[in-house]
């Protein structure tokens, strides 16, 4: 699913904005699920008011509870329509024919959590790389600090900006 929506994002770029190259594709494609998938939660949670009885807010967890795959088991689909039947209220075709209709949303949105899972392990290189950037302004700015605090005290400082990065780790952790 992450490949479909990797080729709709360049192709609306491409087709539609008449871009020459496509920036960002896994950022957009983590957009365009998780898009998608609020929606489709939003749906759901509506649906369940009618079919479940239950409230928005109640939905609105059974159905995120179900789509990342925690199933914590307090609110269970078509646990109503079960209990109908049971009494007999209900004909066991009304229950299959539900279970067809939301089996439906079951395969999106697992669909669509995997593909939101498989935009954010491509990106595990990014983010990486954008922490290491930061650790080492931080590094460069806490031995700009301590120069500075070495410097007001009227004595020199035993801080090297010359040496080497694992060097200046030990240091700034024993202050």
């Amino acid at each position: 699913m992450a490949d479909c929506f990797r080729i709709l994002v360049v192709k609306t770029e491409t087709g539609i904005f008449k871009r020459a190259e496509t920036k960002d594709v896994k950022k957009k494609t983590f957009f365009v699920a998780c898009t998608l998938m609020v929606i489709l939660v939003l749906l759901a949670s509506l649906s369940s008011i009618y079919f479940e009885e239950w409230s928005f807010m109640e939905g609105l967890y059974a159905w995120f509870i179900t789509f990342t795959t925690i199933g914590f088991g307090d609110y269970v689909q078509f646990e109503s329509h079960s209990k109908k039947i049971a009494h007999g209220n209900k004909s066991t075709a009304q229950l299959f024919l539900h279970g067809i209709i939301f089996a439906v949303p079951y395969v999106i949105g697992l669909s669509l959590m995997s593909c939101i899972l498989t935009c954010l392990v491509d990106s595990v290189d990014h983010i990486r790389d954008f922490r290491d950037r930061c650790m080492n302004c931080c590094l460069d700015l806490a031995g700009f600090f301590l120069l500075l605090r070495g410097l007001f005290r009227g004595r020199k400082s035993s801080f090297d900006l010359t040496k080497e990065p694992g060097r200046e780790r030990n240091e700034l952790s024993s202050i």
